[in-house]
């Protein structure tokens, strides 16, 4: 019992020990945050003299509790997350600004926000800050008018403001560019134009100009684009000549308009039409060949013979088929047998009379008559 009371004892003055010295380390802890994080910027870059910035910065870390000191440019200062400041003078305006929570501190650089002047002059309290003429510009292409197929050049100028300028092009198509010179290249033809817009000091000025894009066939009225011409050969030349002009003239085959065909379907169509020519001649060839074979046997000399005979029978009788041929070939004149057949018909009933229309078909030479030539001879 007293060993128990003993260990009692002993464990009681134990912890009163230890208690003296964990209370005191606990109580002189320190609770560590996360590391402070600041960062800040302006609401604008660039703004004309007599406007504001804001300048806002944003923390994260530390333990919460934030205080905020601002310094910068034109005697900016502030004590919270956000400041503004009114600047009278152009120039480049800077921010900083310093959070401190828990303990730690830190310092931030907010970049640059630049103020231009504006075209009134100021006077705050002892300065006078440059009046600048207003913006004024133009923009013209190096030509009126221009064949399809050309690239034309644009150009800018532009005076007053700053001296400082940006140029902005749109084309017809809706195409951007920039710069004071640009180059088009144009297909087709009609109207074209560029919109010019220029900005100097915070001012801009909008300008249009055009450049009238004709055919290739249509003489070319610019300086600039003179279509040149090579000397033409005769090498695809076709001669013409007629009573009212006695001069050669000539006609490439180059300037007459195309077809559709190539030269390919071009010799099959002369090739075809050739063909159907010469059928036809073929035909009619056919058609009077009983006529030629007769002449190739008939005796001649045999025909000198009897021909005041074959006479003396035409004249009495005028209808006889057989002596209209035989006299017809006297007189070196091959008749078809449709030929034949109409002279006598026509002779049979009076309207002709067969050896006066056989004298007009004949010549010097043999001349062959189908029933379709007899007209010219009726």
């Amino acid at each position: 019992m007293k060993n128990i009371q003993k260990i009692t004892k002993y464990s009681a003055v134990a912890i009163v020990l230890l208690a003296g010295f964990i209370i005191p380390a606990v109580s002189n802890a320190q609770y560590y945050y996360p590391a402070l994080q600041v960062s800040c910027q302006p609401n604008s870059y660039s703004i004309q003299t007599d406007n504001s910035i804001g300048w806002s910065a944003s923390v994260s870390g530390g333990n919460g509790a934030y205080s905020y000191s601002w310094s910068g440019t034109d005697g900016l200062f502030g004590y919270s997350s956000y400041v503004s400041q009114n600047y009278i003078s152009a120039g480049t305006k800077t921010a900083n600004v310093t959070v401190t929570s828990n303990g730690q501190s830190v310092t931030a650089n907010c970049g640059n926000a630049n103020v231009y002047p504006t075209t009134q002059s100021y006077y705050y309290p002892y300065y006078s800050y440059p009046t600048y003429a207003a913006l004024d510009g133009s923009c013209t292409a190096t030509v009126s008018s221009a064949n399809a197929g050309n690239t034309i050049n644009w150009s800018a100028s532009a005076s007053g403001g700053n001296g400082a300028y940006n140029y902005y092009w749109t084309d017809s198509y809706n195409n951007s560019y920039s710069g004071q010179y640009v180059s088009q290249y144009y297909q087709y033809t009609g109207l074209e134009y560029m919109n010019l817009v220029i900005t100097s000091n915070g001012q801009s000025v909008t300008r249009t100009c055009s450049v009238d894009i004709i055919p290739s066939t249509v003489a070319n009225t610019s300086t600039t684009y003179t279509p040149t011409y090579t000397t033409p050969t005769t090498n695809n030349q076709v001669l013409s000549y007629n009573d009212t002009n006695t001069n050669l003239s000539s006609v490439y085959l180059s300037s007459v308009p195309y077809t559709g065909f190539d030269d390919v379907t071009s010799s099959i169509l002369f090739i075809s039409i050739l063909l159907l020519w010469s059928a036809m001649l073929a035909y009619m060839f056919l058609k009077n060949k009983s006529a030629s074979e007769v002449l190739a046997t008939e005796n001649v000399s045999s025909i000198s013979a009897n021909s005041e005979k074959v006479k003396t029978k035409i004249s009495n009788e005028g209808n006889e088929l057989k002596q209209i041929e035989d006299y017809a070939r006297l007189n070196k004149v091959l008749l078809s047998s449709d030929a034949s057949i109409k002279i006598f018909k026509l002779s049979k009933l009076g309207k002709i009379n067969a050896s006066e229309t056989i004298k007009k078909m004949s010549g010097t030479d043999w001349t062959a008559v189908g029933e379709n030539d007899l007209e010219k001879y009726i």
